[in-house]
């Protein structure tokens, strides 16, 4: 019998998430079937057309062509001012978690990944020492009129601190949440990424997510991932995206870093 590591919540339909509603969407002709059961811990299964992040499986990590704006060329594992979200803005909620199951699902769950690897807080690498607020300036040049300033204004207010992450991921392969302690245990090591590898073999190194911000119909999102996956080999990005049908697709992406 395969003994199942607790801390690793397994593919959808599989796990013992502690949400026991299961939103299945089935999007026909502009028709959305909304089922709910409880047969699963998971919170939507959410099918979803986005582009992918080119962002490969192991310590190689490879930018999506025709990406918009100039990446600073620095690892803000090495350079981190980590944003943290604002303790009135409340927990991550439902809807976030949508947009994160689009996200990983589409980007991060494929091309041979067996396992994702998540920070178990919410986060901005960021490369250089300014606020958040300086780099939603570059975000909003890059996007233009496509995202809307309460898009932008409530991604600020939400990521000025952290806040943890909890296991209502709804994923086709399974995922770990780490603390920055956990992580650290096998990064400060002699064999660093190597460990991590041995540890968390057919990962695809550490992702961080950010708050989701949203706009007032809450059919616009922006979310920044990040994803470290050597010690000079990683790629984040931030990503608006638009709930079509009743699901989150993947539109414009702008380019934070790449090393």
């Amino acid at each position: 019998m395969t003994t199942r590591n607790p801390l690793i919540a397994g593919p959808r339909g599989a796990r013992g998430c502690d949400w026991r509603v299961h939103g299945a969407r089935a999007v026909g002709k502009g028709v959305l079937l909304l089922l709910v059961t409880v047969a699963c811990g998971c919170m939507t299964d959410q099918g979803t057309g986005a582009p992918a992040l080119a962002v490969t499986a192991g310590p190689v990590v490879t930018a999506t062509p025709g990406a918009q704006t100039t990446a600073t060329a620095v690892s803000p594992m090495t350079q981190t001012n980590t944003t943290v979200a604002s303790p009135t803005v409340g927990s991550v909620t439902a809807e976030e978690y949508f947009v994160y199951d689009a996200v990983l699902g589409s980007g991060f769950a494929r091309d041979g990944v067996q396992l994702l690897v998540i920070k178990d807080h919410t986060g901005i690498d960021l490369a250089t020492r300014q606020p958040v607020e300086g780099e939603l300036e570059r975000v909003q040049e890059h996007l233009g009129s496509s995202i809307e300033l309460e898009t932008v204004n409530d991604f600020g207010v939400k990521n000025r601190r952290a806040h943890a992450l909890e296991r209502h991921l709804c994923l086709d392969i399974p995922y770990v949440l780490l603390s920055e302690i956990e992580l650290n245990e096998v990064l400060d090591t002699d064999e660093g990424w190597d460990l991590f590898y041995v540890t968390y073999p057919n990962s695809r190194g550490i992702i961080t997510l950010s708050r989701v911000g949203f706009n007032g119909h809450v059919d616009q999102a922006l979310v920044y991932v990040g994803n470290q996956a050597h010690y000079r080999a990683g790629i984040g990005y931030y990503l608006l995206l638009s709930k079509e049908a009743g699901v989150w697709v993947v539109g414009d992406r702008v380019l934070a870093w790449i090393s």
